[in-house]
């Protein structure tokens, strides 16, 4: 992985479209700790990624916070959001909790909107800059995208790092349970609720996380990302690359923001071609790019293997035939 994001920005048409796939992939990863392994369907993500992003350009602003201060606050700010949404949304189960989380979206967007000393309305949060990254000893300037870029893919790294550490804990495989079957894994004594919560929080902060990145990259705080069609974006983008997965999620924010980004110069209806890639997705590869790339290994594994023992099975036969 680490090869892999050290060459992207040199193989994609610019600099900048390699720093959203990673700032996605951090936005993707964090929801899939929540859906693919919890099953739990959050539509509130845009607005965690909103509070990450406005906590982050406010305190830019108005008190020239550290960055590394600064995203870590975006982040607890998220989590802190998250805490009354997952109290109330996790008392339901299925499309009631996803429809729950949906309206508090919506309720966070409308504050934002409407709460323009903070927001700046409909005309976004401006004034944002991006300062350098001061370590004490010295000092590194991010101004330029490759930098900047350099220093998201740290931000991404360590955030990746401690997410794969929750999985393989002892508490994400009580989250894999609570994902199969939520009502066995209450019967087997497990607070189902309060580990829905927790996940809740903790894919929240990193939601935060990446909104804050961004606006760091962009120098802009946007209230459209607030909406809950960004919302459906995360899904698809999880989705496209396959969930309950570490490395699925990445594979599908990079593959929507190529595709994206090519499309848009093609044609403005882009999002239809999304739309067919969706169903496909859905009805033929329900385990996105990912579970193709684990079937196709699989073949090849096979392959190998079979022609490992036919090479032993004819070594056997002609060990025999020496003997004779």
């Amino acid at each position: 992985m680490i090869i892999c994001l050290a060459i992207l920005p040199f193989t994609l048409p610019y600099v900048d479209l390699a720093t959203e796939v990673v700032i996605l992939s951090l936005l993707t990863v964090s929801f899939n700790l929540l859906f693919g392994y919890s099953g739990l369907l959050s539509f509130a993500q845009a607005a965690l990624f909103s509070v990450g992003s406005y906590t982050m350009g406010n305190l830019i602003i108005h008190l020239d916070i550290h960055i590394l201060l600064g995203i870590l606050a975006g982040g607890i700010m998220a989590a802190l959001i998250a805490l009354p949404i997952g109290i109330i949304s996790i008392q339901r189960i299925g499309l009631y909790f996803a429809f729950l989380t949906f309206a508090f979206n919506e309720m966070i967007y409308y504050i934002i909107y409407e709460w323009v000393s903070m927001s700046g309305g409909d005309e976004g949060l401006r004034g944002i800059y991006r300062p350098n990254l001061d370590l004490g000893i010295f000092s590194i300037d991010l101004s330029t995208q490759l930098r900047f870029y350099f220093f998201s893919c740290v931000i991404f790294v360590i955030c990746f790092y401690i997410i794969s550490r929750i999985i393989n804990s002892p508490f994400g495989k009580v989250l894999k349970c609570i994902g199969e079957n939520a009502d066995r894994a209450e019967a087997i004594g497990y607070r189902v609720k309060s580990f829905k919560l927790m996940v809740f929080i903790i894919s929240g902060f990193f939601t935060g996380v990446a909104g804050a990145l961004h606006t760091m990259f962009v120098k802009f705080a946007d209230v459209e990302h607030c909406m809950w069609l960004f919302s459906g974006d995360i899904v698809l983008m999880t989705l496209l690359g396959g969930i309950k997965s570490l490395f699925g999620p990445m594979f599908g924010a990079a593959l929507f923001v190529v595709l994206s980004d090519y499309l848009s110069t093609l044609w403005d209806r882009w999002l239809f071609i999304f739309g067919f890639i969706f169903l496909g997705c859905v009805l033929f590869f329900r385990g996105g790019i990912q579970g193709i790339l684990d079937t196709l290994f699989k073949k090849i594994g096979s392959k190998k293997r079979q022609s490992l023992m036919d090479e032993k099975q004819e070594g056997g036969r002609l060990g025999k035939g020496g003997q004779k």
